[in-house]
């Protein structure tokens, strides 16, 4: 009995590699780059079953609410007060 792996590999399948994973068992991958199923210049635009129609809901611009606004002046000042606070430690 040795301890030299490579003579005595016994425990790997012989259809599989050296995990012991078959071959037919592995998902192909196409890796030659080739882009047969995206469409062409000649194909046009491919359309999406689940994309909504151009231009069919219109944006309507609302009133802000004063909690929104006060929420974005809040955020906006403590973010100037880090600033600060961040320029003035000393190095």
């Amino acid at each position: 009995m040795t301890d030299d792996p490579s003579e005595n590999d016994t425990s790997a399948d012989s259809r599989g590699n050296e995990w012991g994973v078959a071959d037919d068992d592995r998902i192909p991958l196409d890796l030659s780059g080739s882009d047969d199923d995206v469409g062409t210049a000649d194909d046009g635009p491919i359309e999406d079953d689940y994309a909504p129609e151009a231009s069919s809901t219109p944006i309507e611009s609302g009133d802000p609410d004063l909690e929104n606004a006060l929420f974005v002046v809040l955020g906006v000042l403590s973010m100037v007060l880090v600033i600060v606070r961040l320029i003035t430690i000393p190095l």
